[in-house]
C-alpha cells in the first residue's frame, strides 16, 4: 500500500513512515518466525500462497475503496462487498465441502462473532478509516494483526511465547505509532481530486 498510494492516491510518505512500513515488517517477520521455523503441517506452500494472494486482494479492494468508493453509503457498499465475498465462499463450498453444518452452541457462537464483531464492526471501522485517513497510515494497523493473533493463542490455546515474539510485538506497535504519526500532507493530486 505504501507503494502504491503515493502514485494512485497523491500521499506523500516521509522517511518516517518508510522506518515504520520496515519495522512493521521485520515486527510481523519475528512474531510469526517461531511457526515458519517450526514448519509442520501449518506451514505449506498452498497456506502461504493463500495468505499472500488474500494480503494482495485486501491491498488492492482497500486502495480501489479510498479512490473511487469512499463517499459511498457504508450500508450500500457493505452489501456489496458481503454479497461478493459469499459469491465467492458459496462457490468454495459447492466445489470443497459436503454442505452439512452441525448448529452446537460453540458454532454458533463463533459465527455471531464473526458476523457482528469482525463483519459489521471491523469491517465497519475500516471503512471509516479509509474514507477519513491517509490509506498508506490505514493499512498499517494490518501489521498489528499477527501480534494480536500471538496474543490470542497464548490466551485462549496454550501457545507458547518467545522472547523474539514479544519483540516482534514491540516493533510492530512502535512501526504503526510512527506510521500513524509520521505521515505529511497529501499531495497536489490527492487535493484536486476533492
Amino acid at each position: 500500500t505504501a507503494m502504491i498510494a503515493p502514485a494512485l492516491l497523491g500521499e506523500r510518505l516521509s522517511q518516517r513512515h518508510w522506518l515504520g512500513v520496515g519495522l512493521g515488517m521485520l515486527g510481523v517477520f519475528l512474531v510469526l518466525e517461531p511457526k515458519i521455523m517450526a514448519g509442520g503441517a501449518d506451514v505449506q506452500w498452498y497456506n502461504l500462497l493463500a495468505s499472500v494472494a488474500g494480503l494482495a486482494g485486501s491491498t488492492a479492494g482497500n486502495l480501489y475503496q479510498k479512490r473511487f468508493a469512499s463517499g459511498i453509503d457504508l450500508r450500500t457498499g457493505g452489501v456489496w462487498q458481503f454479497s461478493g465475498a459469499a459469491a465467492v465462499c458459496t462457490l468454495g463450498m459447492l466445489l470443497l465441502e459436503q454442505g452439512r453444518i452441525d448448529p452446537q452452541p460453540p458454532l454458533i457462537i463463533a459465527m455471531l462473532g464473526s458476523i457482528f464483531v469482525l463483519s459489521l464492526g471491523a469491517v465497519t471501522l475500516l471503512m471509516l478509516m479509509i474514507r477519513h485517513g491517509a490509506m498508506s497510515q490505514v493499512s498499517a494497523y494490518f501489521f498489528l494483526v499477527p501480534p494480536v493473533t500471538a496474543l490470542m493463542a497464548y490466551g485462549l490455546f496454550d501457545e507458547l511465547l518467545v522472547p523474539l515474539q514479544l519483540l516482534g510485538m514491540a516493533l510492530a506497535c512502535l512501526a504503526v505509532a510512527l506510521v500513524t504519526t509520521g505521515l505529511a500532507a497529501p499531495g497536489p493530486a490527492a487535493v484536486a481530486r476533492e
